[in-house]
């Protein structure tokens, strides 16, 4: 569990917010954008902000008392108990907010607009968005050290070359030091994909910690111990043209490729 003290300004016109960000000094002092008119700003540069917000507006930002937030908690729950209209849930925003972010790593089957979370935000108050917003980003994180092979993904259902199989080739083929060719599901677009690959190594995550480095030598225990995690091969990729993890219970096919270049 992590806790994080967010400083939000809170605007009743957006126009404020849009020309603090109309300069380079002032999008500075933006961490993130939650609402049209609200926006977590750096503790550290409150002053700057201030003084930027006294040139620009005339007129210094107030810090909301606390008595102030106390009767918009208890407003907001007595409208919970007796709404007259619709009022979100963060969980909401939460949602709608991780679903459009998803659309940078995966084909999204209908895009949400933003103008669905500028309505969304108004019935929110700051510290919600700004919990939401966190809890995006780590849902995000989460999604981008899975794809990376950097933690435990739900595995491919459909058949695969058996592990001892698989591992035996890449011994093979970093004792040559020779690269191979992979058929390999890629959970990122959800499509069979041919890469070639230069192996580094093979790595075990999401089990406990093992202090043996022999990682192909003890593969036959590795394999029978399910507390040992899902084995990886990390290697160059050709195809992205960068170094790249590869869940080896989603290999297909796998090929030593010779000198000749011929699998």
């Amino acid at each position: 569990m992590t806790l994080r003290h967010a400083v939000i300004l809170e605007t009743a016109d957006p126009a404020i917010i849009t020309r603090l960000a109309s300069t380079r000094r002032g999008r500075s002092l933006i961490q993130r954008t939650l609402s049209p008119r609200t926006i977590i700003v750096d503790p550290a540069r409150l002053d700057q902000l201030t003084r930027r917000l006294i040139e620009q507006e005339g007129v210094p930002p107030k810090a909301c008392p606390e008595r102030s937030r106390r009767e918009e908690g208890g407003r907001r729950k007595a409208e919970s108990i007796h709404p007259s209209s619709f009022i979100p849930h963060p969980s909401l925003w939460l949602a709608v907010q991780t679903y459009r972010r998803l659309g940078q790593h995966l084909r999204l089957p209908a895009r949400i607009p933003q103008a669905v979370l500028d309505a969304l935000s108004p019935h929110l108050s700051p510290a919600d968005l700004a919990a939401a917003d966190v809890a995006a980003e780590q849902v995000m994180a989460a999604l981008r050290r899975a794809l990376d092979g950097e933690i435990p993904f739900p595995a491919w259902n459909e058949p695969a070359l058996p592990l001892e199989e698989t591992l035996a080739v890449i011994e093979q083929a970093l004792a040559a030091g020779q690269n191979l060719n992979l058929e390999y599901y890629a959970a990122s677009t959800d499509t069979i994909t041919r890469r070639v690959v230069e192996p580094y190594r093979v790595e075990w995550r999401g089990g406990q910690p093992d202090h043996d480095t022999n990682e192909i030598q003890n593969r036959k225990s590795k394999i029978q111990n399910p507390k040992s995690g899902i084995p990886y091969l990390v290697g160059f990729c050709q195809h992205a043209q960068a170094e790249r993890m590869f869940r080896l219970d989603r290999v297909r096919e796998i090929r030593m490729i010779n000198d000749d270049g011929q699998a």
